[in-house]
Parts: C-alpha cells; sequence; structure tokens
C-alpha cells in the first residue's frame, strides 16, 4: 500500500469519527435517531472535481460552506440537491408545509446549523489527531446549479479536495449529501505531511 493510499485511509477514519461525533451531537438534540454513515471517500483535484461533473449542471443543489484557518487554510461546503434538502428540513423541522418564504429562511438556518455540527466535528477531529489548532467562520448558506455552482468556489485547479457521500438517516428517511474539504495544494502538503509524522499513516 503506498503513502496517498495510507493517508486517505487515514483521512477516511477521520470522517468516520467525526460524523459519529456530529451524529451524537444531532441525537441530543432532536426526538428521533439520526446517524450518519460515509461510504465513500475520495481524494482529487478541484480540476478532477469539475471534468467528473460531481454537481450536474441540470440539478439545483443547497450548500452550508464554512472557512478554516489556523494550521491549515481552506474552507468546506456541505452539499444537498435541493430535494434531499427540503426533506431533511422538514424531517428535522417536523413542519410538512409553510409559505415559501418562510421555507425558504427555516431551510438556511436550518442547514446552516446541521453544517456548523457536522463541519466542526470533523475538521476539530483532524486538528485533535494532528494536535494543531484551527478557527472557523461562521456557516452561511447559498444555492446554484451545476458548474456554475462549482465555479462559485473560486479555487485554483490545483487545489485538493476530500469528496465523501455523507449519508443522513432519520427514521425512515435516509439522504445523501456531499462533504467536501477544499485546500490549498501546499495545505495538503502539511496535512499529509502531519499524517505521516504521528504515525496516524
Amino acid at each position: 500500500m503506498n503513502e496517498d493510499t495510507r493517508v486517505l485511509d487515514a483521512l477516511a477514519e477521520i470522517m468516520n469519527i467525526g460524523v459519529g461525533k456530529a451524529a451524537a451531537i444531532m441525537n441530543t438534540m432532536l426526538d428521533s435517531h439520526v446517524s450518519l454513515t460515509v461510504p465513500v471517500v475520495r481524494l482529487l483535484t478541484v480540476e478532477k472535481l469539475r471534468q467528473e461533473t460531481v454537481f450536474p449542471s441540470e440539478v439545483a443543489f443547497s450548500a452550508i460552506e464554512m472557512k478554516y484557518a489556523g494550521a491549515f487554510n481552506g474552507f468546506v461546503e456541505l452539499v444537498f440537491d435541493m430535494v434531499s434538502a427540503g426533506k431533511l428540513v422538514d424531517r428535522l423541522s417536523g413542519i410538512d408545509s409553510m409559505p415559501v418564504d418562510d421555507f425558504d429562511s427555516l431551510r438556511s438556518g436550518t442547514l446552516c446549523e446541521i453544517g456548523n455540527i457536522v463541519i466542526n466535528a470533523v475538521l476539530g477531529t483532524m486538528a485533535n489527531i494532528l494536535d494543531v489548532s484551527l478557527s472557523f467562520s461562521v456557516p452561511f448558506y447559498h444555492e446554484g446549479k451545476g458548474s456554475d455552482f462549482v465555479e462559485d468556489f473560486r479555487v485554483d485547479s490545483g487545489s485538493m479536495v476530500l469528496l465523501t457521500k455523507t449519508t443522513f438517516t432519520i427514521s425512515e428517511l435516509s439522504v445523501t449529501g456531499d462533504f467536501a474539504v477544499f485546500f490549498s495544494f501546499s495545505t495538503y502538503e502539511s496535512l499529509r505531511r502531519g499524517l505521516l509524522h504521528i504515525g496516524q499513516v
């Protein structure tokens, strides 16, 4: 097994620990049991992300973005297609129908809270394992469609992305989103060296 494969395995383990912590936090906030899983974890360049059309041009997406800084710098996107986002908000809020403007406000607020929990849990786990400090911006909600949505990320093509499929299961509802951690190439190299240094890989 080469070094890059071992680094990816270590990052996948960090993701699993982090979403486990996030699920535990969400379970204390809700009456329904919440489980989070990350069955697919990939590491690729932004250029590759664009080429693969991970976010199809005909699909509308809802996303929560948070920037992080400190030992590493970059940002994170938690992305759902608009239909899945609506189902998740309905289940978490317990409200089946409301005026459109009110729902838009509820959707952005609910998804920002979810993003805040999941992103802090995952990157907090990474920071703890590497014994470094990270700070986070306030999460903000945004929407977009397909390739235009990816272009809005405003990152260099050579930047790296840790891309995971994250499945939220609440009672009988199962919703999958994309959790994308964006690193500059230099930040990824620092992260990689950190994982190698502590023997995590």
